[in-house]
């Protein structure tokens, strides 16, 4: 296996000041580098409004938090993480380029809106 796509976290794209009391939930995107695998994100689609209702979630801290993330998150990107065996970047990049060229042409895809100004 020359490369291996993943979710780089449990939630969508947290709005600034939200991951303080989260932390702990970062694992599955820091593994990697912890271990000295290249790996990135990259935006692939955004949360649709119907994904964003109905998550109760559990009674703990974490599952109150990740359903309170849930709930504001429409049209916030949703992104996929592509990790590589160490020393192979370019397998990485090379993956990640795929994966963007096919996704930017959806409608669903998160463009950054471009400043008029």
């Amino acid at each position: 296996m020359d490369a291996l796509i993943c979710p780089p976290h449990v939630v969508p794209a947290m709005r600034h000041g939200e991951s303080g009391d989260f932390i702990l939930s970062l694992g599955a995107m820091f593994r990697w580098t912890l271990l000295a695998f290249p790996a990135g994100i990259i935006p692939v689609t955004k949360v649709q409004v119907d994904e964003t209702i109905g998550y109760e979630g559990g009674n703990d801290r974490i599952a109150k938090k990740a359903a309170a993330i849930l709930s504001g998150s429409e049209g916030l990107p949703v992104g996929v993480q592509v990790v590589a065996k160490p020393f192979c970047e370019e397998t990485m990049l090379s993956v990640m380029e795929a994966i963007e060229s096919r996704v930017q042409r959806l409608d669903d895809f998160p463009h950054t809106p471009v400043d008029p100004a």
